[in-house]
């Protein structure tokens, strides 16, 4: 089954602090919360046999924050990277157009376009493109998994990415990147 993905996201650091073990989840911005995206993209299911399965995809994803001092003045930050997913799948049709996937494997996310940062007030207006420098990950890998409805044409996704890669945060912290995906695809079963 070949299909066009069109998601929500919600992305988040989750950091571990060394001497307390401390753990949370922090936004762009280093907020406690989770930074809200979208995700646009292809992907493609086969069968081994009937019950197994694997899925490839290529995705483009954006996420964006913004934080708020007062009503003049907001900083915006967005991020855009490809992820590109590994999975097995595990089959159990309803019917031979009709049927459920538990998918696990691994994601591979790629920061290779730019993170665009915007900071507005009442009395400057400042815009920034910065390819390289800022906190978020430039490459990341996850743990994936998922499950998949699809009734004829349509297919309903839940993905949980476990990241498993270590990012630069802040000193004396462990952290990786967690994301949650939640979307729909448009099939060509013939494909």
């Amino acid at each position: 089954m070949f299909g066009f993905l069109f998601a929500y996201t919600q992305r988040a650091i989750y950091a571990k602090e060394a001497e307390t073990g401390y753990t949370d989840h922090y936004d762009m911005f280093g907020n406690m919360g989770w930074t809200s995206g979208f995700r646009v993209g292809v992907h493609y299911d086969f069968n081994f046999a009937w019950w197994i399965g694997m899925r490839l995809g290529f995705f483009y994803e954006m996420g964006f924050e913004q934080q708020s001092v007062s009503l003049e003045y907001y900083d915006s930050y967005y991020d855009l990277n490809l992820n590109l997913p590994v999975e097995l799948s595990l089959n159990i049709p309803f019917s031979s157009r009709s049927g459920l996937r538990l998918r696990g494997g691994l994601g591979f996310d790629l920061n290779c376009f730019a993170e665009l940062y915007d900071s507005r007030d009442s009395y400057v207006e400042n815009y920034s493109l910065d390819y390289g420098d800022g906190f978020i990950n430039r490459f990341n890998m996850s743990l994936d998994f998922g499950v998949s409805i699809h009734i004829k044409g349509v297919m309903f996704d839940i993905t949980y990415q476990k990241g498993i890669t270590s990012h630069r945060f802040a000193e004396g912290y462990h952290t990786t990147i967690d994301q949650i995906t939640a979307g729909v695809s448009f099939l060509i079963t013939d494909f």
